[in-house]
């Protein structure tokens, strides 16, 4: 399947407009707790698509949260995008060494780390809240990423 097809091009849109309109799910002690729509989606094409071409997918979208969160630091989050698919494409390379509960730890640990250095960038102190909301963050992600695999994919995508 090609990756730009229009169901991709409607499921690129789709998830851009949740992620402008729908980025905070609670506030927890002043700090924002959000799906990152962008990344969920990206984690789906990594494992249908070749790494390299979601890699450049990833820093265009990747944008969008730079417009949202840190407008001075164009590109930071984008960069850290692209970074997090080109780990999660190293998951793919092991895709069938390694079983589903170890994919969804490392996808954790991946989110966690990408997680805690955008909220580092954005806030550009360290507060161990920050550790928090990283850890709940990451778990919404593995939770809607297992949700997908399981009742869209069969078990098949991760």
């Amino acid at each position: 399947m090609f990756l730009l097809s229009i169901k991709n091009i409607f499921l690129i849109i789709f998830f851009v407009i949740l992620q402008l309109f729908f980025p905070s799910l609670f506030s927890f002690y002043g700090f924002y707790v959000s799906f990152d729509f962008i990344l969920i989606l990206l984690t789906i094409f990594v494992f249908q698509y070749s790494t390299h071409k979601i890699i450049y997918l990833s820093f265009l979208l990747g944008l969008v949260p730079d417009y949202i969160y840190s407008f001075h630091q164009i590109g930071l989050l984008a960069f850290l995008t692209g970074f997090s698919i080109y780990l999660i494409g190293l998951i793919k390379q092991y895709q069938f060494i390694w079983n589903l509960f170890t994919k969804l730890i490392v996808l954790f640990f991946i989110s966690f780390l990408i997680g805690l250095l955008n909220y580092f960038l954005i806030f550009e102190d360290f507060y161990f809240i920050i550790f928090y909301i990283s850890m709940i963050n990451s778990l919404i992600y593995i939770i809607i990423i297992f949700l997908i695999n399981k009742y869209f994919y069969n078990y098949k995508l991760i």
